[in-house]
Protein backbone atom coordinates (compact mmCIF):
# COMPACT_ATOMS: atom_id res chain seq x y z
CA UNK A 1 0.00 0.00 0.00
CA UNK A 2 1.27 3.45 -0.89
CA UNK A 3 0.74 6.11 1.77
CA UNK A 4 0.74 9.79 0.91
CA UNK A 5 0.29 12.01 3.93
CA UNK A 6 -1.52 15.32 3.89
CA UNK A 7 -2.43 16.97 7.17
CA UNK A 8 -5.21 19.44 7.77
CA UNK A 9 -5.54 20.67 11.34
CA UNK A 10 -9.13 21.35 12.29
CA UNK A 11 -11.89 19.84 14.37
CA UNK A 12 -12.96 16.41 13.18
CA UNK A 13 -16.56 16.50 11.99
CA UNK A 14 -17.73 14.00 9.45
CA UNK A 15 -20.78 12.29 8.10
CA UNK A 16 -21.28 10.00 5.13
CA UNK A 17 -22.81 6.83 3.89
CA UNK A 18 -21.79 3.94 6.16
CA UNK A 19 -20.28 0.76 4.74
CA UNK A 20 -19.61 -2.63 6.26
CA UNK A 21 -16.46 -3.13 4.21
CA UNK A 22 -14.12 -1.37 6.64
CA UNK A 23 -14.68 -0.14 10.23
CA UNK A 24 -15.15 3.60 10.33
CA UNK A 25 -16.07 3.91 6.66
CA UNK A 26 -17.83 7.17 5.83
CA UNK A 27 -18.12 7.04 2.07
CA UNK A 28 -17.15 4.85 -0.84
CA UNK A 29 -17.69 5.01 -4.55
CA UNK A 30 -16.07 5.12 -7.95
CA UNK A 31 -16.02 7.28 -11.03
CA UNK A 32 -14.73 6.78 -14.55
CA UNK A 33 -12.56 9.31 -16.36
CA UNK A 34 -12.42 8.42 -20.02
CA UNK A 35 -11.91 10.63 -23.04
CA UNK A 36 -12.97 8.70 -26.11
CA UNK A 37 -12.08 5.37 -24.53
CA UNK A 38 -8.76 6.37 -22.97
CA UNK A 39 -8.49 6.85 -19.24
CA UNK A 40 -8.94 5.18 -15.89
CA UNK A 41 -11.38 4.51 -13.07
CA UNK A 42 -11.06 5.99 -9.58
CA UNK A 43 -12.30 3.87 -6.64
CA UNK A 44 -12.29 5.42 -3.18
CA UNK A 45 -13.21 4.65 0.43
CA UNK A 46 -13.12 7.33 3.12
CA UNK A 47 -12.41 6.08 6.63
CA UNK A 48 -12.18 7.58 10.12
CA UNK A 49 -9.23 6.08 12.00
CA UNK A 50 -9.64 4.89 14.67
CA UNK A 51 -13.40 4.45 14.25
CA UNK A 52 -15.43 6.66 16.62
CA UNK A 53 -17.64 5.09 19.26
CA UNK A 54 -20.71 6.56 17.57
CA UNK A 55 -20.61 7.07 13.81
CA UNK A 56 -23.74 9.20 14.13
CA UNK A 57 -21.56 11.89 15.72
CA UNK A 58 -19.63 12.26 12.48
CA UNK A 59 -20.77 15.06 10.16
CA UNK A 60 -18.86 15.24 6.95
CA UNK A 61 -20.53 15.14 3.55
CA UNK A 62 -19.12 15.18 0.06
CA UNK A 63 -18.17 13.05 -2.89
CA UNK A 64 -16.44 13.28 -6.24
CA UNK A 65 -17.05 15.36 -9.30
CA UNK A 66 -15.48 14.67 -12.67
CA UNK A 67 -14.34 17.36 -15.07
CA UNK A 68 -12.85 15.81 -18.19
CA UNK A 69 -9.82 13.88 -16.80
CA UNK A 70 -9.71 15.43 -13.31
CA UNK A 71 -11.23 14.06 -10.11
CA UNK A 72 -12.46 16.78 -7.76
CA UNK A 73 -12.65 15.14 -4.33
CA UNK A 74 -14.54 17.42 -1.95
CA UNK A 75 -15.51 17.03 1.70
CA UNK A 76 -17.88 19.46 3.39
CA UNK A 77 -17.79 20.34 7.08
CA UNK A 78 -21.25 21.80 7.58
CA UNK A 79 -20.66 22.30 11.31
CA UNK A 80 -17.78 24.71 10.76
CA UNK A 81 -19.05 25.95 7.38
CA UNK A 82 -15.89 24.82 5.60
CA UNK A 83 -14.96 22.57 2.74
CA UNK A 84 -11.70 20.96 1.73
CA UNK A 85 -10.29 18.24 -0.50
CA UNK A 86 -8.06 17.80 -3.52
CA UNK A 87 -7.91 17.40 -7.28
CA UNK A 88 -6.44 14.22 -8.73
CA UNK A 89 -5.16 13.64 -12.22
CA UNK A 90 -3.47 10.55 -13.60
CA UNK A 91 -1.60 9.88 -16.82
CA UNK A 92 0.10 6.78 -18.16
CA UNK A 93 3.24 6.01 -16.19
CA UNK A 94 6.68 4.83 -17.30
CA UNK A 95 5.67 1.16 -17.46
CA UNK A 96 2.69 -1.04 -18.34
CA UNK A 97 -0.13 -0.76 -15.83
CA UNK A 98 1.43 2.28 -14.17
CA UNK A 99 0.06 5.77 -13.60
CA UNK A 100 1.67 9.03 -12.62
CA UNK A 101 -0.70 10.49 -10.04
CA UNK A 102 -0.74 14.20 -9.27
CA UNK A 103 -2.65 15.59 -6.30
CA UNK A 104 -3.21 19.34 -6.37
CA UNK A 105 -5.38 21.98 -4.66
CA UNK A 106 -9.11 21.54 -4.99
CA UNK A 107 -10.56 23.77 -7.70
CA UNK A 108 -14.23 23.00 -7.02
CA UNK A 109 -16.05 25.87 -5.33
CA UNK A 110 -18.91 26.40 -2.91
CA UNK A 111 -21.10 29.49 -2.59
CA UNK A 112 -21.98 28.81 1.04
CA UNK A 113 -18.86 27.25 2.60
CA UNK A 114 -15.38 28.64 3.16
CA UNK A 115 -12.52 26.81 1.44
CA UNK A 116 -9.74 25.48 3.66
CA UNK A 117 -6.62 24.77 1.58
CA UNK A 118 -4.39 21.85 2.41
CA UNK A 119 -0.95 23.08 3.48
CA UNK A 120 1.08 20.35 1.76
CA UNK A 121 0.83 18.33 -1.43
CA UNK A 122 3.02 15.40 -2.42
CA UNK A 123 5.02 15.43 -5.65
CA UNK A 124 3.71 13.42 -8.62
CA UNK A 125 3.87 9.74 -7.68
CA UNK A 126 4.10 6.63 -9.89
CA UNK A 127 1.71 3.87 -8.77
CA UNK A 128 0.76 0.51 -10.21
CA UNK A 129 -2.75 -0.33 -11.30
CA UNK A 130 -4.57 -1.78 -8.29
CA UNK A 131 -2.23 -0.24 -5.69
CA UNK A 132 -4.10 1.11 -2.68
CA UNK A 133 -3.09 4.70 -2.00
CA UNK A 134 -3.73 6.04 1.50
CA UNK A 135 -4.14 9.80 1.58
CA UNK A 136 -4.42 11.46 5.00
CA UNK A 137 -6.68 14.44 4.42
CA UNK A 138 -7.80 15.48 7.91
CA UNK A 139 -6.17 15.13 11.33
CA UNK A 140 -7.69 16.17 14.65
CA UNK A 141 -5.80 18.83 16.67
CA UNK A 142 -4.56 16.24 19.16
CA UNK A 143 -3.40 13.93 16.38
CA UNK A 144 -5.39 10.99 17.73
CA UNK A 145 -7.93 10.72 14.93
CA UNK A 146 -7.86 11.30 11.20
CA UNK A 147 -9.83 10.92 8.01
CA UNK A 148 -8.13 8.90 5.29
CA UNK A 149 -9.01 8.41 1.64
CA UNK A 150 -8.04 4.97 0.36
CA UNK A 151 -8.17 4.90 -3.42
CA UNK A 152 -7.17 2.77 -6.37
CA UNK A 153 -6.81 3.39 -10.08
CA UNK A 154 -7.76 0.82 -12.68
CA UNK A 155 -7.72 0.87 -16.45
CA UNK A 156 -9.61 -1.30 -18.84
CA UNK A 157 -10.06 -2.18 -22.46
CA UNK A 158 -11.78 0.39 -24.63
CA UNK A 159 -15.11 -0.50 -26.18
CA UNK A 160 -14.70 -2.84 -29.15
CA UNK A 161 -16.55 -3.16 -32.48
CA UNK A 162 -19.75 -5.18 -32.76
CA UNK A 163 -19.50 -8.84 -33.75
CA UNK A 164 -23.08 -9.74 -34.73
CA UNK A 165 -23.70 -10.19 -38.45
CA UNK A 166 -27.50 -10.55 -38.47
CA UNK A 167 -29.64 -8.30 -40.66
CA UNK A 168 -31.10 -5.43 -38.61
CA UNK A 169 -34.81 -5.51 -37.77
CA UNK A 170 -37.28 -3.16 -36.15
CA UNK A 171 -37.30 -2.94 -32.38
CA UNK A 172 -40.13 -4.27 -30.21
CA UNK A 173 -40.63 -3.70 -26.45
CA UNK A 174 -39.76 -7.36 -25.86
CA UNK A 175 -36.21 -6.61 -26.99
CA UNK A 176 -35.50 -4.86 -23.69
CA UNK A 177 -34.68 -1.42 -22.37
CA UNK A 178 -32.09 0.92 -23.83
CA UNK A 179 -28.97 1.17 -21.69
CA UNK A 180 -25.84 3.18 -22.41
CA UNK A 181 -22.67 2.72 -20.36
CA UNK A 182 -20.37 5.70 -20.79
CA UNK A 183 -17.27 4.04 -19.33
CA UNK A 184 -14.58 3.67 -22.00
CA UNK A 185 -17.03 4.84 -24.65
CA UNK A 186 -15.45 5.47 -28.05
CA UNK A 187 -16.83 7.83 -30.72
CA UNK A 188 -15.67 7.59 -34.32
CA UNK A 189 -16.32 10.23 -36.99
CA UNK A 190 -15.62 9.28 -40.61
CA UNK A 191 -14.19 6.02 -39.29
CA UNK A 192 -11.58 7.73 -37.10
CA UNK A 193 -11.58 8.32 -33.32
CA UNK A 194 -13.03 11.72 -32.54
CA UNK A 195 -10.42 14.32 -31.66
CA UNK A 196 -12.84 16.33 -29.53
CA UNK A 197 -13.92 15.56 -25.98
CA UNK A 198 -16.86 13.20 -25.57
CA UNK A 199 -19.50 12.86 -22.88
CA UNK A 200 -22.73 11.15 -21.91
CA UNK A 201 -25.92 12.44 -20.30
CA UNK A 202 -28.78 10.08 -19.44
CA UNK A 203 -32.37 10.93 -18.53
CA UNK A 204 -35.48 8.71 -18.33
CA UNK A 205 -36.45 7.67 -21.84
CA UNK A 206 -35.52 5.39 -24.73
CA UNK A 207 -34.57 7.85 -27.48
CA UNK A 208 -30.88 8.29 -28.18
CA UNK A 209 -29.37 11.56 -29.33
CA UNK A 210 -25.94 12.79 -30.39
CA UNK A 211 -24.77 16.39 -30.65
CA UNK A 212 -21.55 17.45 -32.34
CA UNK A 213 -19.77 20.76 -32.96
CA UNK A 214 -21.26 22.60 -35.94
CA UNK A 215 -23.62 19.69 -36.63
CA UNK A 216 -26.53 20.40 -34.29
CA UNK A 217 -28.17 17.29 -32.87
CA UNK A 218 -29.14 13.92 -34.32
CA UNK A 219 -32.21 12.28 -32.76
CA UNK A 220 -31.96 8.49 -32.98
CA UNK A 221 -35.06 6.36 -32.52
CA UNK A 222 -35.45 2.60 -32.55
CA UNK A 223 -39.00 3.10 -33.82
CA UNK A 224 -40.12 4.82 -37.05
CA UNK A 225 -41.71 8.28 -36.74
CA UNK A 226 -42.79 11.03 -39.12
CA UNK A 227 -39.80 13.08 -40.19
CA UNK A 228 -37.29 10.31 -39.41
CA UNK A 229 -35.22 8.40 -41.96
CA UNK A 230 -33.92 4.85 -41.58
CA UNK A 231 -30.23 5.66 -41.62
CA UNK A 232 -28.42 3.57 -39.04
CA UNK A 233 -28.29 0.55 -36.77
CA UNK A 234 -27.86 -0.49 -33.19
CA UNK A 235 -25.72 -3.61 -33.32
CA UNK A 236 -24.62 -5.26 -30.06
CA UNK A 237 -22.76 -2.48 -28.23
CA UNK A 238 -22.46 -0.12 -31.20
CA UNK A 239 -24.63 2.75 -32.46
CA UNK A 240 -23.87 3.77 -36.05
CA UNK A 241 -25.59 6.12 -38.47
CA UNK A 242 -25.08 8.56 -41.32
CA UNK A 243 -27.62 11.16 -42.28
CA UNK A 244 -27.10 14.74 -43.47
CA UNK A 245 -23.50 14.74 -42.27
CA UNK A 246 -20.48 12.51 -41.66
CA UNK A 247 -20.86 8.89 -40.50
CA UNK A 248 -20.82 8.43 -36.72
CA UNK A 249 -20.12 5.31 -34.71
CA UNK A 250 -20.42 5.05 -30.93
CA UNK A 251 -18.99 1.99 -29.18
CA UNK A 252 -19.84 1.18 -25.57
CA UNK A 253 -18.66 -1.65 -23.32
CA UNK A 254 -22.14 -3.16 -22.82
CA UNK A 255 -24.85 -4.16 -25.33
CA UNK A 256 -27.21 -1.24 -25.92
CA UNK A 257 -30.29 -3.44 -25.49
CA UNK A 258 -28.84 -5.88 -22.98
CA UNK A 259 -27.97 -8.61 -25.46
CA UNK A 260 -26.43 -9.02 -28.88
CA UNK A 261 -28.47 -8.33 -31.99
CA UNK A 262 -29.09 -5.77 -34.72
CA UNK A 263 -31.89 -3.21 -34.94
CA UNK A 264 -32.82 -0.45 -37.37
CA UNK A 265 -32.18 3.11 -36.31
CA UNK A 266 -34.32 6.03 -37.50
CA UNK A 267 -32.70 9.44 -37.60
CA UNK A 268 -33.84 13.07 -37.52
CA UNK A 269 -31.28 15.86 -37.87
CA UNK A 270 -31.96 19.03 -35.89
CA UNK A 271 -29.33 21.24 -37.49
CA UNK A 272 -30.46 24.31 -35.52
CA UNK A 273 -29.86 22.74 -32.13
CA UNK A 274 -27.30 24.58 -30.03
CA UNK A 275 -25.58 22.75 -27.20
CA UNK A 276 -25.37 24.36 -23.77
CA UNK A 277 -21.80 23.11 -23.50
CA UNK A 278 -18.76 24.86 -24.86
CA UNK A 279 -19.48 23.62 -28.38
CA UNK A 280 -16.31 21.56 -28.61
CA UNK A 281 -17.70 18.27 -27.28
CA UNK A 282 -19.52 15.35 -28.85
CA UNK A 283 -22.30 14.35 -26.49
CA UNK A 284 -24.37 11.19 -26.51
CA UNK A 285 -27.60 11.16 -24.55
CA UNK A 286 -30.80 9.36 -23.69
CA UNK A 287 -34.16 11.08 -23.16
CA UNK A 288 -37.86 10.99 -24.01
CA UNK A 289 -38.68 11.69 -27.66
CA UNK A 290 -41.00 14.59 -26.84
CA UNK A 291 -38.14 16.37 -25.05
CA UNK A 292 -35.90 16.13 -28.10
CA UNK A 293 -38.11 17.07 -31.05
CA UNK A 294 -37.47 20.55 -32.47
CA UNK A 295 -39.92 23.15 -31.24
CA UNK A 296 -42.34 24.22 -33.95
Amino acid sequence: MVRISLFLICALAAMGQPSESRPGTLQSGSAGMYSNGVGFRFHYTTVVEPPPAHMSDIRLTGGVKIDHMTVHRQLNDEVHQQYFGYDLTAVSGPGPGQYTVTISPLTAQSTTLTPVPLPKYPPPTVVNEGDTIALDILVSPDGKQKVVDYFQLSGGQSAIPATSTAEPRDYTPDDGAVHINGDRMVVLVNGQPATTRTGLTVKPGATIWLSAPNQGRYILSLLPHDGFQKAGTVRDNVISFQYDGPPYEVRTVDPILGSKGAWNLYVMHDAQFQSRTDGICIYLGLDRLENLLPKR
